[in-house]
């Protein structure tokens, strides 16, 4: 995103399911670090979310991951961010 800094970048992860991948919006790198949420290609996961489809492309808007037994919410229940 325009004006996005290393730390308020989006991240965007691509989920591989059993039969097709889904892209999942996260939240901004910075946020993703100081709550200890390190991620790297072939890490299992649990996302739960909502989805949502703009100009004619489907994705996740994660709500909450779970990682090695560690959950972090990243949305409360109306959607709105909690960084």
């Amino acid at each position: 995103m325009p004006g996005a800094s290393a730390s308020t970048a989006m991240v965007e992860i691509q989920l591989q399911g059993d039969t097709k991948t889904t892209p999942v919006r996260l939240g901004p790198t910075g946020f993703l670090n100081r709550n200890g949420l390190g991620l790297k290609e072939g890490d299992v996961i649990e996302v739960r979310g909502y989805r949502v489809s703009a100009n004619d492309v489907e994705f996740l808007v994660a709500t909450e991951i779970e990682k090695n037994g560690k959950n972090l919410v990243l949305r409360n229940e109306r959607g709105r961010p909690t960084w």
